[in-house]
């Protein structure tokens, strides 16, 4: 099995550099590939690549864990009547889907890939005619080795939510420089008036209680590490919401303890999205990353 180095930049580069391949012959029909949002003045029909969510699995030995990376592949068509916008959308990505029952591991940056959901019926009535979308999404597993972890003999107990918030953001900021030096704010959620963009926001975090122990109970705490960054449609904005993605995620993986306050912290799962707000449309990428407590009664 291979042990790659995956990320999702890496896997949507994979992903478009495979169907790339075909663009003189079954996808001939498509004008536009994109990883990200589409361009206001895309050349239809056109192919989009957007970033959906990662999952990450543990319980293997030997430091590898493996993630789950589900992409979105849109397809959009503009035509003068619904139905032929359409046709062509649930041609082409029929045609997508044939081209990857042969091409499953994107030079391996998977081993194992399938599809999830798919759409066809959205229809958006523009100037010059219909504007039809549909898309499916796809799944693509890897397997991963941790970060050089940090290592401590004791473990605070008792710690309190507020205090895991205050360290975790106390890391992020000594990691700014070495990992992602143009970010502007890096502050508690929610800041009111809306923070200078690129942002790393952490949330007030939630408690589950495991009771493992007499007298004491073993406990997850979840913070959502958000990455906000202004949504251009270029491909170049994508790529640097997501740098900033990897980067937090190298700290996280790198300082899983939180300098000692927690037995051992996990990503859980990754989500992306993109949101408007009040300056324009933003990147809006949540990292849920748990940390495992203990608590003595």
């Amino acid at each position: 099995m291979t042990i790659a180095t995956t990320t999702m930049s890496s896997l949507l580069s994979a992903v478009k550099t495979t169907l790339l391949a075909y663009q003189n012959t079954t996808l001939e029909k498509i004008h536009t590939f994109q990883r990200g949002c589409l361009p206001p003045l895309a050349i239809f029909p056109a192919l989009a690549l957007l970033p959906i969510k990662e999952t990450y699995i543990y319980g293997f030995s030997n430091g590898y864990y493996e993630v789950d990376r589900e992409i979105l592949i849109e397809i959009y068509d503009l035509k003068g009547t619904t139905k032929t916008a359409k046709d062509t959308t649930v041609d082409l990505v029929k045609a997508v889907k044939d081209i990857f029952e042969d091409n499953f591991t994107f030079s391996d940056s998977s081993y194992f890939s399938s599809w999830g959901y798919e759409s066809y019926g959205e229809t958006i009535s523009v100037n010059r005619g219909f504007l039809f979308n549909s898309y499916i999404s796809l799944v693509c597993r890897s397997r991963e080795s941790f970060a050089t972890r940090e290592l401590y003999n004791t473990v605070e107990n008792n710690p309190s939510i507020v205090s895991l918030q205050d360290k975790l953001l106390s890391i992020l900021r000594e990691n700014k420089a070495s990992e992602f030096n143009t970010v502007d704010t890096i502050a508690e959620s929610p800041v009111y008036p809306i923070p200078n963009f690129p942002a790393i926001l952490v949330g007030a975090g939630s408690r589950s209680r495991l009771q493992t122990y007499p007298a004491a109970n073993v406990s997850d705490i979840l913070f959502d590490v958000a990455v906000l960054s202004q949504l251009f449609n270029k491909e170049t904005s994508l790529n640097y919401n997501l740098s900033i993605v990897e980067g937090v995620k190298n700290v996280l993986q790198s300082n899983h303890t939180l300098d000692g306050m927690c037995e051992y912290g996990n990503i859980n799962s990754i989500v992306y999205d993109q949101e408007k707000v009040p300056t324009g449309f933003i990147y809006s990428t949540t990292i849920n990353f748990s940390c495992r407590t203990r608590e003595f009664i």
